[in-house]
Parts: structure tokens; C-alpha cells; sequence
């Protein structure tokens, strides 16, 4: 079991998350410890089937682990009803995912106000543009999905993700439908919340080269954590995974 660290924004106490029935069992993740400190950057990898995205949605509470307890800050997420779960995800957490999950006629800001909208809140412009700059892209605001590149719509996803003042952001593969280029403007966006608004962020990825742009890498196999580094390298990633069948 792993100790509760006030410095950990995260913690997830021998998480286990199974399916199927009891005649046909898939471990998906299996007694992970693991806390995410704050303002910090992890990013997990693992082989195709290895758990990464179950584990991520347990740590985020989109699903109820099968037994073990999440934390957010000392919230244990695990215990609290649907709606108090919801009122949680609203406004302590936000998630990225690899599709942008923009809607086509509203422009960057107007996509980016939603989330508050919907619970109620009318967000101020000046919030709106804040969390477009964070992301670089201030000067978007009036721009529909469509007259932006696939890395900018991320990057306004993000932004979507940010005007909730998240205690922690979850991104799952958030570069994996866009090329190089692209790829990198997101990881630059992500590492410049971490290093200027100590933003904590955990990252589900298969990418070597975003994987590198954590701070930690923490490698899962079959659902169980197999292996850690701190200050990865894309060669020192890739090297692990490669070892991993991935």
C-alpha cells in the first residue's frame, strides 16, 4: 500500500479494476499504489491492453474501481455518492481526451465557456481569454474549430478543460490523432501549465516523445505497475517499452 502524501494531488490505494464476470475475468489494473504529486507531470505508458486508460479513468473518476480507494487532495472520491462525484468531476477535475470534443458552430471561446455555462455559471470574458492564453491562443477566440489546425483545437480543449480552475487535468492520449508538429505545440502547452501555473497533469500515453515531456514515467504491464523513471528521455521510454512488448 502506498502512503498518502499531502504533496500528492492524486492517490490511488491498491486499485483494482476488474470486468466481466466471475466466470470470465479481465484484470484490467491490479492493486496499483500510486500518488501524482502536484504541480507536477506524469505521463503513463504501458503496451496496447496494459490498463494505462482504465487506470487514468479510475484516478479521474469516470469509473468506480473494483476495490481499492482514490484521493483527490484528501477527498476519497471512492466513498462519495453519483452526484457528489459529479459536482467533483464539475469542478475539482478535467479531462482531455485524444478527440477534440469541440462543437463545430461555436467559436474557441464560446467552446471554451461551455463547461461553466452548463453548470449554471456565466463566465466572465476576461476568464475566457485567460485560459486561451495559457494555452497560446488568445488571439483564436473568435475562430470556429474549423479555421484552426488540429494542434490549436487541442490546445483549445484544454483551455475548455482550465476554466474550471482544475485541481488536477487529465489527458488521455491528447496527442494522438495529431502529427509531429502539431503534437508538439500540445505537449509545449501542457509542460507551460506545469512549469508557470504548477498545473498537475497525468497523461495516458503510447508516445515516447510525449512521455519525455513529464517530469515522471510510470510503465504499466497487465494492469500492474512494472517500472518508474524520473527525468525520461524519448531513447530511455522507448528502451523501457520496447522491453515491455509495447
Amino acid at each position: 500500500m502506498v502512503g498518502r502524501s499531502i504533496g500528492d494531488a492524486v492517490t490511488l490505494v491498491d486499485v483494482t479494476m476488474n470486468y466481466g464476470t466471475k466466470y470470465a475475468v479481465v484484470h484490467a489494473v491490479r492493486q496499483v499504489a500510486l500518488g501524482f504529486g502536484r504541480g507536477s507531470m506524469t505521463a503513463v505508458m504501458g503496451p496496447s491492453g496494459s490498463g494505462k486508460t482504465t487506470l487514468l479513468h479510475c484516478a479521474a473518476g469516470l469509473i468506480r474501481p473494483s476495490a481499492g480507494q482514490v484521493f483527490i487532495g484528501e477527498t476519497d472520491i471512492s466513498r462519495l455518492d453519483e452526484d457528489s462525484l459529479a459536482r467533483l468531476r464539475r469542478s475539482r477535475i478535467s479531462m482531455v481526451f485524444q478527440a477534440y470534443n469541440l462543437l463545430p458552430a461555436l467559436t474557441a471561446e464560446q467552446n471554451v465557456m461551455l463547461p461553466l455555462r452548463l453548470a449554471g455559471q456565466r463566465p466572465g470574458p476576461a476568464q475566457v481569454i485567460e485560459a486561451l492564453r495559457q494555452v497560446g491562443l488568445a488571439d483564436r477566440a473568435k475562430h470556429r474549430p474549423a479555421q484552426l489546425s488540429g494542434g490549436q483545437q487541442q490546445r483549445v480543449a484544454i483551455a475548455r478543460a482550465l476554466i474550471t480552475n482544475p485541481e488536477v487535468l487529465f489527458a488521455d492520449e491528447p496527442t494522438g490523432a495529431l502529427d509531429v508538429h502539431n503534437g508538439r505545440e500540445v505537449l509545449g502547452a501542457l509542460r507551460h501549465l506545469v512549469d508557470v501555473r504548477r498545473q498537475t497533469v497525468v497523461m495516458a500515453t503510447h508516445d515516447p516523445m510525449a512521455a519525455a515531456c513529464a517530469d515522471r514515467v510510470v510503465f504499466l504491464s497487465d494492469g500492474v505497475v512494472v517500472a518508474e523513471q524520473r527525468r525520461p528521455t524519448p531513447e530511455s521510454v522507448a528502451a523501457k517499452l520496447a522491453a515491455l512488448g509495447g
